[in-house]
């Protein structure tokens, strides 16, 4: 598994920390809304839900890709409203379509702030 694509990158800040289970690494987004994590899981991975951590979110927006062309992302859940609390985020959004995907977008639509902080993103 592993992070193909972000929208913002600092080198402190890598991307691929959102696969870690160390809350010390984390990927910090950049500038303006949205921010965009394309997430390559290695192969065809059934998916019910994601569980991830972060700080700052807002909204976020899951979308799954059946092929690994990435030619057909097809939205698949969404957060409700995040708290704006000082703080971790743990939050679960179960998926509207429990499916293999081999690609998943983690897109943060909105954030409380300027920064959003994502901590780990696991699929269960």
């Amino acid at each position: 598994m592993e992070v193909k694509c972000a929208t913002s990158f600092d080198e402190r800040f890598d991307p691929n920390n959102v696969l870690n289970k160390d809350s010390k690494k984390f990927w910090v987004t950049t500038g303006l809304y949205p921010h965009e994590l394309l997430i390559d899981l290695g192969g065809t991975k059934p998916i019910n839900e994601i569980k991830f951590i972060s700080t700052g979110a807002r909204k976020i927006v899951i979308e799954g890709c059946k092929t690994t062309n990435a030619s057909e992302f097809k939205k698949v859940g969404e957060s409700k409203e995040l708290m704006n609390k000082t703080g971790i985020q743990n939050e679960t959004v179960r998926l509207t379509d429990a499916a293999p995907y081999c690609l998943i977008k983690f897109t943060i639509q909105e954030g409380w702030d300027d920064f959003t902080s994502v901590h780990n993103i696991d699929f269960n």
